[in-house]
């Protein structure tokens, strides 16, 4: 458990950067870039730095994650005090959100008195989802793709998910793993059809083969944006060496 002590730390310190944060913003004295941001020009450096501290996160350098996941703690709490300029929301309001669903999903830790909390994965898994859709308004096949992540791979990977919910999906991975052997022989023959040059064919069939090999990932237990990434480092470090 937290200390006290920690508590009070943390509070402290979270408050000062708070404080940072908003002179940075000060309309007379504050920084000309910071006064200039937006919710939406600051989404590529929110992207930009959720990837980074995910490669933190797999080195495992303790300075790296620290260093990192401060640049995503900077975006959201940069994202908040624009949100308190304009009058709308501050960090209050997001903590306090957070909080207050984290309590909400997890009754099985918050009010362990209840009889109907889970007790084991399967079950947590399956409270979890019942909780998430009540917060939510019912859902039509319509509105299964309404909401997907922004990164490519990771948007592939929710997509394959929500086809499984209407039984659009493989049932194993063997059958995947087929499709994708169909999608480059497709890929080949675009490629020998255009003589090795690009052409519209031949960047179609390379989208099936990224999206195929997503969802093979998927069906794996992978998230092939993770895989991705560490194919990258893995071929950097051969390089460097």
């Amino acid at each position: 458990m937290t200390s006290q002590e920690d508590l009070r730390q943390v509070k402290d310190k979270f408050a000062a950067l708070c404080t940072t944060i908003s002179q940075l913003r000060d309309p007379v004295s504050g920084c000309p870039w910071d006064l200039k941001q937006t919710h939406e020009s600051l989404r590529r450096y929110m992207i930009e730095e959720a990837y980074e501290a995910c490669e933190a996160l797999g080195n495992g350098d303790p300075n790296q994650m620290i260093d990192e996941l401060g640049d995503v703690l900077l975006q959201v709490i940069l994202n908040a005090q624009l949100g308190k300029d304009d009058g709308r929301f501050s960090i209050s309001d997001i903590i306090d959100h957070i909080n207050q669903k984290m309590i909400r999903r997890h009754p099985h830790v918050f009010s362990p008195e209840d009889s109907s909390s889970a007790k084991n994965d399967e079950q947590l898994h399956k409270q979890w989802q019942e909780i998430k859709s009540a917060e939510k308004p019912p859902r039509t096949q319509k509105d299964l793709f309404q909401k997907l992540p922004a990164a490519p791979l990771l948007q592939a990977d929710e997509i394959g998910k929500q086809s499984r919910k209407v039984n659009f999906d493989w049932n194993e991975p063997h059958q995947v793993f087929d499709k994708l052997k169909s999608e480059l022989a497709e890929l080949e023959q675009a490629l020998v059809d255009s003589n090795h040059n690009p052409s519209n064919d031949v960047y179609a069939e390379l989208g099936d083969m990224f999206f195929t090999l997503a969802q093979l990932s998927r069906h794996l237990g992978y998230s092939s944006e993770i895989v991705c990434m560490d194919g990258n480092k893995k071929f950097l470090n051969r390089f460097t060496k």
